[in-house]
């Protein structure tokens, strides 16, 4: 039986492929496949690709952007560059950022990779660029996101605005308030505490503003947020226990163990994690009825493995 020789090359390229993905190759490898291989090759080589390759192979990969390829290679290794936190393509990004393609998967990228490496460079352009009239919802969070990385005052003051127009999208608004909080924005602050305490705002900006808080005012905040863990919104009351768990206090425990005491099966869990994490001795009573008593299984079962490591300790 004749089998085309067509087949035959694609099952070897597959091949090569699975063994890229279960068990990596040397970096002669990655090389041939950017100055040898299809655009199809490029892609589905470097799709998955999560760690630096090193000065050698980013060097190669930047040049691509300097041929003709698939708007898809560009966009797979704009993502690499993001995941990876390839500083050396810092330029390229700035670059790609300041062409603004028209395809939105490629922009949401190029912005990931702003964020991820931190281009402080960009905070112009992506103030400037915003109020585009033809950027959807995703773009717009995307960019809000970046600032919240990237920002610098007048990003604060922007980002304000977003929170303050009420006729805004609510998933703008929340994306603001995130951002603000990672620029650990004292002037929100304010804002941020009210639009947490006002149960008539949507559950998405109260759940944003329990972290941004957590962020921006730390230790302090801890008295407010305690107040939410049992919040009639399932959620707010999650992301409350989540952000009393990033302050990382052991000022936290009292409230954690009020939190164990729950309706809500994840806040009770979220409780436990937090519980381990700042080594919270005086919650092994209540451990132990959660080990034992639990309605839910995950919870006992979690509850029995940190109360075991404390004990332990």
């Amino acid at each position: 039986m004749r089998v085309n020789s067509r087949y035959i090359l694609a099952f070897i390229i597959f091949c090569k492929l699975l063994a890229t993905s279960l068990y990596g190759v040397d970096n002669d490898y990655y090389k041939k496949v950017i100055q040898y291989g299809t655009d199809r090759e490029i892609i589905n080589t470097f799709r998955k690709v999560y760690k630096d390759l090193g000065d050698e192979i980013n060097k190669e990969l930047i040049g691509l952007f300097k041929e003709k390829h698939k708007m898809e290679v560009y966009n797979v290794i704009m993502d690499y560059f993001g995941t990876a936190k390839i500083e050396s393509a810092r330029e390229i990004i700035l670059d790609e950022l300041k062409k603004w393609p028209d395809n939105e998967d490629y922009q949401d990228s190029i912005l990931y990779a702003v964020t991820a490496i931190k281009i402080k460079e960009a905070n112009q352009f992506l103030l400037d660029l915003f109020d585009k009239k033809d950027l959807s919802i995703r773009i717009k969070r995307s960019i809000i996101k970046a600032l919240g990385e990237v920002g610098d005052h007048e990003s604060g003051d922007f980002l304000l605005k977003i929170v303050n127009d009420i006729y805004k999208e609510k998933e703008l608004r929340a994306e603001a308030i995130l951002a603000l909080g990672n620029l650990k924005s004292k002037k929100a602050e304010s804002l941020i505490e009210k639009t947490l305490k006002n149960k008539y705002e949507p559950d998405i900006l109260r759940m944003y503003s329990a972290i941004a808080l957590a962020k921006i005012a730390g230790k302090e905040a801890i008295d407010t947020l305690s107040d939410y863990i049992n919040d009639p919104s399932h959620e707010v009351a999650e992301y409350a226990i989540s952000a009393l768990i990033e302050i990382e206090s052991p000022e936290i425990g009292e409230y954690l163990i009020k939190a164990l005491r729950s309706d809500y099966d994840k806040v009770r869990y979220l409780a436990i994690k937090g519980i381990e994490k700042i080594k919270y001795a005086d919650a092994i009573d209540i451990l132990e009825f959660r080990a034992d008593y639990d309605t839910n299984d995950k919870i006992r079962a979690e509850a029995r493995r940190v109360l075991d490591l404390l004990k332990s300790d």
